[in-house]
C-alpha cells in the first residue's frame, strides 16, 4: 500500500478513480516485488469490466510519474538497521533498538507520519527509545544512592 498512500496526497483522486489507483498501485507492487508476473488483462478482468487495459497502462505511467520512479524508497526500519549496525552491541543498545523498532511499528498506524521523512521518523524512535531505556536506569541509580545513604 505504500504506492497507494504515497500518491494518494499529490493527487486530488476522486471516489470513481481510487479503484483504478488502487489496481494499479497492486500492479506495480507485483512487477517490482513478485518473481510471478500478472498481466495487464488480469489486472482488467479483476476490475469486472470497469476499467480497459489502456487505463490501466495510463494510470500506471502517472503513478510512475507521480512516485518520480521511487518505487522502493527507505524505510524508517532500513535506517533504524543502519544506525545499528555502526554501534557497539551490548544489552543496552539492544534494549534501545528493540524499543524502537517497537515506536516505529506504532508510527505506521499514525497517519501523521506519512508525509514526514523515513530518516526523521527514525530519529525519533531512536531517541525517544533512548529516553524509554534511560529511564528505569535512572530510577536504579536513584534507589542505589538511596540504599547507599541509608547504610
Amino acid at each position: 500500500m505504500s504506492y497507494f498512500d504515497r500518491i494518494v496526497p499529490h493527487y486530488g483522486i476522486n471516489d470513481t478513480l481510487v479503484q483504478l489507483v488502487a489496481m494499479t498501485c497492486l500492479y506495480l507492487a507485483i512487477k517490482v516485488h513478485c518473481s510471478k508476473k500478472i498481466s495487464v488483462q488480469s489486472m482488467v478482468s479483476l476490475s469486472r469490466g470497469s476499467f480497459r487495459d489502456d487505463q490501466v497502462l495510463k494510470m500506471e505511467r502517472i503513478v510512475l510519474q507521480g512516485l518520480n520512479w521511487y518505487l522502493t524508497p527507505a524505510t524508517p526500519h532500513l535506517f533504524l538497521e543502519i544506525f545499528f549496525e555502526t554501534s557497539q552491541e551490548n544489552e543496552a543498545m539492544n534494549e534501545i533498538k528493540d524499543s524502537a523498532s517497537y515506536l516505529l511499528e506504532l508510527a505506521v498506524c499514525d497517519n501523521f507520519f506519512i508525509t514526514k521523512k523515513a530518516s526523521s521518523i527514525s530519529r525519533a524512535a531512536i531517541l525517544a527509545a533512548m529516553d524509554i531505556v534511560a529511564r528505569p536506569l535512572e530510577v536504579n541509580v536513584l534507589l542505589e544512592n538511596l540504599l547507599v545513604d541509608d547504610d
